[in-house]
């Protein structure tokens, strides 16, 4: 069937945009989304066919709407039905050619022509490529925030990104200057001299993420610029615990009784030379659980081994990393700020 004709007819699209990322893909692309010379965020929505034309929607929304889609609390239907401007952009293509634009009232469009009530973003149609990686990262914010809460979901979001951009797999950053870095630390009596050695890490690294905007109304939503493999692995990292918190807890609740009892019988040895060998022989029941959990949450193990050279070391690095990303997913489940 022919696609109908319908709404004012543009010569062309009164806005310059630009792709930013493929959000699904089922035999080409059906949903993008896009950005103006201003950063408004546009969705592209692949609408209907008659084998010869293919007909798209395009309109402009918020951030928080694409946050909010992402988190599958709005549908792709609703999206469209409250587009920012009260229209959206008709744009008929055959192929990569443009055949025909046009202005459309969103009350005017077709019922045909509009995806379902139960629309709801489809992840495992998101294409798995570098090139589709964006370097925007967005966070929804639900409930009441203020400038502290921010503050300190930024402070682990940072942490947990400029980890992963030394530690995690496929990581291209040089770490040769960290070589056995932490391998040396001693035990004090009180705790390890290393325990705080996530932090001196990350707080030295390069790579942060870069504030871009906020929305402040509930729900809201910050925008940070991000490296794209970077950011990618860190959400992946989360969905990791939102499918397979159970089973991950379960090997950090290992990994933390076994540094636990090091710690304890670290405490009895008052020889200096027997604390080190004590601490630098091999500890299967540590290795075990800290390479699976690295593996499980987006790291390599041989940089976080290379830095460390001891396995108690090594699974105090991940134990730390484990940590900070389940307080970034406790936050999810209690105050609402999702990393989308």
């Amino acid at each position: 069937m022919q696609l109908v004709s319908v709404g004012y007819e543009l010569g062309q699209l009164p806005v310059e945009l630009t792709k930013e990322r493929v959000l699904e893909y089922f035999e080409g692309e059906r949903l993008v989304l896009l950005r103006s010379g201003a950063k408004d965020p546009y969705l592209k929505v692949w609408s209907n066919t008659d084998g010869y034309l293919a007909r798209w929607f395009i309109f402009r929304l918020m951030d928080s709407d694409v946050a909010r889609f992402l988190h599958r609390d709005r549908s792709l239907r609703e999206l469209i039905l409250g587009a920012r401007d009260g229209h959206v952009y008709l744009v008929d293509t055959r192929g990569a050619s443009i055949r025909r634009v046009a202005f459309l009232r969103v009350k005017d469009i077709p019922e045909p022509d509009l995806p379902s009530e139960e629309s709801y973003y489809d992840d495992t149609l998101t294409p798995e490529c570098t090139a589709n990686a964006s370097t925007d990262q967005l966070v929804l914010l639900d409930g009441d925030w203020d400038a502290t809460k921010l503050a300190a979901f930024e402070r682990r979001y940072a942490q947990i990104y400029a980890f992963n951009a030394l530690f995690g797999s496929e990581s291209g950053n040089d770490i040769m200057s960290l070589e056995n870095r932490f391998g040396n630390h001693t035990f004090t009596g009180s705790g390890w001299s290393y325990v705080h050695a996530f932090d001196q890490i990350v707080a030295s690294s390069a790579d942060k993420p870069q504030f871009v905007a906020i929305q402040v109304s509930s729900p809201g939503m910050v925008r940070y610029g991000v490296d794209a493999d970077y950011g990618a692995r860190v959400r992946s990292a989360l969905a990791t615990m939102r499918d397979e918190f159970e089973e991950v807890e379960k090997r950090y609740g290992a990994l933390h009784d076994n540094l636990l009892w090091v710690t304890r019988q670290a405490r009895t040895i008052e020889d200096e030379e027997v604390l080190d060998s004590f601490l630098s022989a091999p500890n299967e029941a540590i290795k075990q659980p800290a390479i699976w959990l690295a593996n499980k949450l987006n790291l390599d193990p041989e940089r976080v081994w290379f830095v460390c050279s001891y396995d108690v070391t090594a699974g105090e690095l991940v134990a730390a990393y484990y940590r900070r990303l389940r307080e970034l997913y406790k936050w999810e489940l209690d105050t609402r700020a999702v990393v989308v």
